[in-house]
């Protein structure tokens, strides 16, 4: 979600994938709130696959593509193999995101506290003063990825550090380190651990080193953000379509084999999602995953999705704002007496996303963007 890099420097690809991924978050909560609001309990058969497919892997990706930025934006490896870490930048980056963090959770705790009837998921005053205990959704994201980019630069250093093996990539150790705590994850803990979001930062940390390692390979990762010329034109290489191919539809059928398992214990576990199957889930979220960014990367032409490219630029913006408009506009269909399920989902998905473009277009104008979303970017 880093913002750091100018328009300039842009990857085409990478703000393709943020933006198809932050489609598919507010899509998620749009329809997850349909759900579990009772909103038509009649077409919780349309709700519940929606859900189980988009949860499956929509997180996993966006941690995916923070790690590839946030070595991309903050870690440098030279020709002989040094590793040096921005760490000025990585400060701001983090002090930033805290005060988004400290400031939305309050605000958005608040709103929810006065709209308990509205919202599904119901915040109390302990919840606010407990914020570094305990996320309020769907800020957890917020927490963890805080946690991941203070972390991540030590063992990088540390990584490199280290003479056992000599000249090793330190992503790979970072990388071990992700699946030891994911398999921890999967084994001892559960999606209702957490306070300090314990389940959620095991459970992601293999995709966030998972981005590092892929950047540390992408192109020229040394010289930050900015993607080189091969980088432009590698965009729809046909020698990838095979393999993204291949693991796209292994990774489909692990995903259909997973709403078929939850489908068939339905009457014996109440509202259980795929994402919450120990391991299952890990490996149907990197397949799904890497899938998407082959296809993203080497197939699919930049210039073919620009559009969604627009809400990529603004990721975090959308990210920290989205569920009071999902909440709000489910409750005027409530009121319209209108519950056609599909309908109801992309309308409030598109009219979510495109009110949210239009205040940050207003809020570039006046040029009070980044004091909200960056106001510690003046120290860089």
């Amino acid at each position: 979600m880093n913002s750091k890099n100018s328009e300039s420097k842009r990857i085409e690809y990478i703000d393709s994938l943020k933006g198809f991924a932050i489609i598919l978050v507010v899509l998620g909560h749009v329809t997850d709130g349909y759900f579990f609001s009772r909103f038509n309990p009649a077409a919780d058969d349309i709700f519940w696959p929606i859900c189980n497919v988009i949860y499956a892997f929509h997180m996993p990706l966006m941690m995916l593509i923070s790690g590839y930025l946030f070595y991309a934006a903050y870690i440098r490896r030279d020709e002989k193999k040094n590793v040096s870490v921005k760490w000025k930048r990585v400060l701001i980056h983090i002090l930033n995101m805290l005060f988004i963090y400290i400031v939305f959770s309050l605000i958005f705790g608040f709103i929810k506290m006065k709209l308990a009837g509205v919202v599904t998921d119901s915040v109390t005053a302990d919840d606010l003063k407990g914020i570094f205990v305990k996320s309020i959704s769907p800020f957890w994201y917020l927490y963890v990825l805080i946690i991941f980019s203070v972390v991540t630069p030590f063992l990088i250093k540390l990584a490199a550090m280290s003479s056992i093996p000599k000249g090793l990539n330190p992503t790979f150790p970072v990388l071990i380190i992700g699946i030891i705590l994911n398999i921890y994850a999967n084994i001892e803990l559960t999606i209702n651990d957490n306070r300090f979001e314990l389940y959620r930062l095991c459970y992601f940390y293999i995709f966030f080193a998972a981005g590092l390692l892929v950047r540390s390979f992408d192109g020229k990762a040394a010289e930050g953000i900015s993607a080189s010329k091969k980088d432009d034109e590698d965009g729809a290489s046909g020698k990838h379509a095979v393999p993204a191919a291949v693991i796209l539809v292994i990774s489909l059928i692990l995903m259909a084999g997973g709403i078929g398992i939850i489908a068939f214990l339905w009457d014996n576990v109440q509202k259980i999602y795929t994402y919450t199957v120990p391991h299952y889930n890990t490996v149907a979220a990197a397949l799904i995953s890497a899938s998407i960014w082959l296809i993203a990367r080497y197939i699919i032409p930049a210039g073919k999705v620009k559009w969604l490219a627009v809400p990529g630029r603004y990721t975090l913006e959308i990210y920290v704002t989205h569920t009071l408009f999902t909440s709000f506009i489910r409750h005027i269909f409530v009121k319209l007496s209108y519950r056609e399920p599909i309908s109801c989902i992309l309308i409030n998905t598109a009219v979510t996303l495109a009110v949210i473009m239009l205040a940050i277009y207003v809020m570039d104008k006046i040029k009070i963007r980044d004091i909200v979303f960056r106001p510690f970017k003046k120290i860089g």
